[in-house]
């Protein structure tokens, strides 16, 4: 990046200007410039992504649209549906040791889905106009190893990671597992091919050919291509800047319903496209404020058997519908337990 060619050699002046006056600090004084560049190099990354950040909170609002539900294949109901979700998250290492990392999360979010003016296709089943509160936390440890693979850098990856609905105890849990080489990188561009794995109820496919790709054309334009969408972001100045971004993501809910013929635990998860423009404000060094707006399509809507996992016995359709994002997130300032 810019920074690490721009920094770097001012950086190397200062220690042998360190050196010349004191050479007892020499080795103290090179690893804090290593750790303060480094810290350096790590802000301008996450601040360009947003993947790369260490926490964040952000409420997604969601106008309302049209949904129309089947049960077991044979129409169930229609009528509007809109949410609310509130999510928050927090990365930190816990271990450093070599080419090997082990970082924990622990994240938590809160969804609100209002369903009205509903028309019933099924009398003895009837829903009725109902408001849903869903809370779930979602714990996650990472092990990731780096390496090289033909002389090019590899980076391979597992998660594990948990849902837990706090009020009714209903869990789920899920595992991922990544392998990503790096073909190309320089100042300007890197590229890496790789494939993900899933195992999970929330996994909507169990294996994925993925490509993350990021090129910058000037100093303030840049382009990124990853698993999660595609951005072209432009820098305003040093603390503002504005991206047309499409990205996907699932989204999943538990409850718990003892209702005849429908399994009692049951899972109801989404795959969807937002679409819009993001614009971000660098508050202070280390926090990010974000306004978002587009719209949202639905690529999968689905109530599945929560102890299964596999079993759909709702599907719905739900209209394309404008959504606003306002957030804040954090560039990375704690090591936690790494060394």
């Amino acid at each position: 990046m810019k920074i690490f060619s721009s920094v770097f050699p001012l950086l190397f002046l200062s220690i042998a200007s360190v050196a010349q006056k004191d050479s007892s600090k020499t080795e103290v004084d090179s690893l804090t410039i290593r750790e303060n560049l480094k810290a350096a190099y790590l802000e301008k990354m996450a601040w360009e992504n947003p993947l790369l950040r260490q926490g964040a909170l952000y409420t997604d609002v969601f106008a309302g649209g049209n949904i129309k539900s089947n049960l077991y294949g044979q129409p169930f109901f229609k009528g509007k549906y809109q949410a609310v979700r509130t999510n928050a998250y927090f990365s930190i290492p816990l271990l450093h040791i070599g080419k090997n990392l082990v970082t924990a999360s622990v994240g938590a979010s809160h969804q609100t889905i209002h369903l009205t003016d509903i028309v019933n296709y099924n009398p003895e089943m009837a829903v009725e106009n109902r408001v849903e509160h869903n809370t779930l936390l979602s714990p996650s440890f990472n092990f990731s190893r780096s390496d090289k693979l033909f002389s090019l850098p590899v980076i391979f990856s597992v998660t594990a990671s948990g849902l837990i609905e706090p009020i009714s105890g209903q869990t789920q849990f899920s595992a991922t597992g990544l392998a990503m080489v790096t073909l190309r990188h320089n100042d300007k561009t890197t590229l890496s091919v790789g494939v993900i794995g899933m195992v999970g109820p929330g996994a909507p496919f169990p294996v994925i050919p993925v490509i993350s790709y990021f090129h910058k054309f000037k100093p303030d334009l840049s382009v990124s291509l990853n698993p999660s969408g595609l951005a072209f972001r432009k820098e305003i100045n040093s603390g503002n800047s504005v991206s047309l971004s499409g990205s996907i993501a699932s989204n999943i809910s538990l409850f718990k319903r003892d209702v005849v013929n429908i399994p009692v635990e049951h899972s109801f998860s989404t795959f969807e496209m937002k679409t819009g423009i993001v614009y971000e404000h660098l508050f202070s060094r280390k926090i990010v404020t974000t306004v978002s707006v587009g719209a949202s399509s639905m690529f999968t809507s689905k109530v599945v058997d929560g102890n299964s996992g596999s079993n759909t016995f709702i599907k719905n359709t739900q209209s394309t519908v404008p959504y606003v994002r306002v957030g804040v997130s954090f560039l990375p300032f704690w090591k936690g337990l790494s060394n």
